[in-house]
């Protein structure tokens, strides 16, 4: 073979083009969400509902106990409901965008749980749980900015996929 068989190109690749923004639904912010679980009759997006159910299901729990094995499977489904709604509703990513660790559906579950335990403690002891809901709502709002920037693809995991 001649050198000129492996010839390199003069002209400098092209700029890899900036990744677009992908298309998303409307997502309420983190505060949204909080407003939402406090303010229960005020219309809220469909994830500020999923929210309020959630709130619902575990201001159901009594005391510290875990939740009961009825409880357990309405919040997973009701968390699955959610993850169903980012994969027939969120765009994935494409090339390059790192994976969640954590669903939506499961990091709103935090941030109810979370909210739901800062209105159990006496205020004597609920400065590190308020500490944690707003690290929550910290990473909700990163993670969203993430998604909508094309940085961050959600998991999409279905109950059918997730029992197996």
């Amino acid at each position: 073979m001649t050198a000129a068989a492996f010839s390199l190109p003069t002209a400098p690749p092209a700029e890899r083009p900036a990744q677009e923004p992908v298309p998303m639904p409307h997502f309420p912010t983190g505060m949204a969400l909080l407003s939402a679980l406090r303010s229960p009759t005020r219309p809220a997006p469909e994830l500020a509902q999923w929210a309020r159910r959630l709130h619902s299901i575990y201001s159901r729990r009594t005391g510290t106990t875990p939740l009961s094995p009825e409880l357990r499977r309405d919040a997973d489904n009701t968390i699955n409901e959610i993850n169903a709604w980012v994969a027939r509703n969120v765009q994935r990513a494409n090339g390059g965008a790192t994976m969640s660790p954590v669903s939506l559906g499961e990091l709103i579950s935090r941030i109810v749980r979370t909210e739901k335990r800062s209105n159990e403690l006496p205020v004597s002891e609920v400065h590190a749980v308020w500490t944690r809901l707003a690290q929550h709502v910290q990473a909700y709002d990163d993670l969203l900015r993430g998604v909508t920037s094309g940085r961050y693809d959600l998991p999409d995991y279905l109950a059918e996929v997730d029992q197996l």
